[in-house]
């Protein structure tokens, strides 16, 4: 029996190429970890309406019982880790006593994907101000200030409601959402931790994915008083006639594949492929291929489940959204050849090794002979790599601190 307690929002929409948000669902959220999620007879009755999660939350049915983290496109529509460090000291509460339910209610009209959250269905929508590139220099500073866990003066604590509309993709990385040549980006800062110029691995990192057969979002790289910062243009918005931005439905892999932060671990590459192949999009099949290659060879081993991400169409069909966040592991003197993959590649498990990969290339609709003849030119197109980096102007001592030796790493391997 649910908890009589429950505290209430309403789950608003924008459709396709709307500025005006439409009501869809009740949310009642519970105290121990449910979310019971009702559609409304008025919104399943429109001739527009659409499921806010096709996986998950089905608009067939019309009342689900989201349990222990399964939340599906809610939770992705939450902030992401920086966003709740940040959530967190505006609500003036520790990070581990934030809920679903604050993960929700705050106000951020920059969340990934096209649901907002409400108290009630006539509630006007929270297009809170975006910060423009001007503050860019205000909002690093901020950003270092709670990075290092300082107390930040008072002229720039009052911009701290500006730095939370960051994005719920990008992990810890200190961010925001940027309003910069009439488009929305991502602006990804330095942090106290980088080994290297993060921005421009980063930028160079994504431009030689390009080169692999990779779809990648527009980038920058701004300097701001010495400070690298990155841009990358957000693929879940769209410029309207009246200055507005449209919105696009957006579901991670984690919750493509029903898991949560706790079971993530048992995600796959070729779990998501399986999905991918309901759908009448045979190139995002082929290109989660390239991107698995792609993670092995530049050692990134950050590619958890929330590290890809999924637009859902009009018709509830989902493809395959441009990569992001694809930035290789420093090397270490003696590191292993064989790194380890966060999630699983093939028959050996999460073993980061080509071979693993070809193990289940006819799950991407590859015979091994056309899966050797991608890794060959995609290890061909790695092997300039110090090219690609050095026109991005990444410093010889952080390329040291990389070395993509492709010959030593899988010249003879395949």
């Amino acid at each position: 029996m649910l908890d009589i307690t429950a505290k209430e929002q309403i789950a608003f929409i924008y459709l396709k190429n709307r500025s005006v948000a439409t009501p869809v669902a009740d949310l009642e959220f519970f105290d121990r970890d449910e979310i019971a999620c009702t559609y409304s007879n008025e919104y399943r009755s429109n001739a527009d309406a659409v499921s806010i999660d096709p996986i998950n939350i089905p608009i067939n049915i019309n009342t689900h019982l989201l349990k222990n983290g399964h939340f599906g496109v809610l939770r992705d529509s939450a902030p992401d880790l920086w966003g709740q460090i940040l959530l967190a000291k505006f609500l003036d509460k520790s990070i581990r006593d934030l809920t679903i339910y604050d993960l929700l209610s705050s106000e951020n009209s920059c969340r990934i994907g096209n649901l907002d959250f409400r108290n009630s269905e006539d509630m006007e929508g929270r297009e809170a101000q975006l910060p423009y590139f001007a503050e860019l220099e205000q909002l690093l500073a901020l950003a270092e200030h709670i990075e290092r866990e300082q107390e930040p003066p008072k002229d720039l604590d009052a911009l701290l409601p500006l730095l939370v509309q960051g994005s719920s993709i990008g992990g810890a990385r200190p961010k925001s959402t940027i309003l910069y040549k009439d488009r929305l980006w991502i602006a990804k800062f330095p942090s106290i931790d980088d080994e290297f110029s993060n921005a421009r691995v980063e930028f160079a990192t994504m431009r030689l994915a390009s080169l692999c057969g990779i779809r990648i979002p527009d980038m920058e790289i701004i300097d701001i008083n010495g400070k690298e910062v990155f841009f990358i243009e957000r693929f879940d918005r769209n410029p309207l006639p009246d200055g507005t931005f449209g919105r696009t439905g957006y579901i991670s892999g984690l919750s493509l594949l029903k898991l949560s932060d706790e079971t993530q671990h048992y995600g796959s590459y070729v779990a998501m492929a399986e999905v991918l192949r309901h759908y009448p999009y045979p190139d995002d099949v082929n290109e989660l291929f390239k991107r698995m290659i792609f993670n092995i060879l530049c050692r990134n081993t950050d590619d958890h489940m929330r590290n890809f991400g999924y637009l859902i169409q009009e018709d509830e069909t989902l493809r395959l959204s441009p990569a992001f966040d694809i930035v290789p592991s420093p090397y270490y003197a003696g590191m292993e050849r064989v790194s380890k993959q966060a999630i699983g590649v093939g028959k050996k498990g999460k073993e980061g090794s080509l071979n693993n990969a070809l193990s289940v290339a006819a799950t991407f609709t590859y015979s091994r002979e056309e899966a050797l003849d991608v890794i060959h030119k995609m290890i061909e197109t790695f092997s300039q790599w110090k090219e690609v980096f050095s026109s991005a102007d990444v410093t010889e001592e952080d390329m040291d601190k990389l070395d993509f030796d492709i010959e030593r790493r899988w010249g003879d391997k395949v």
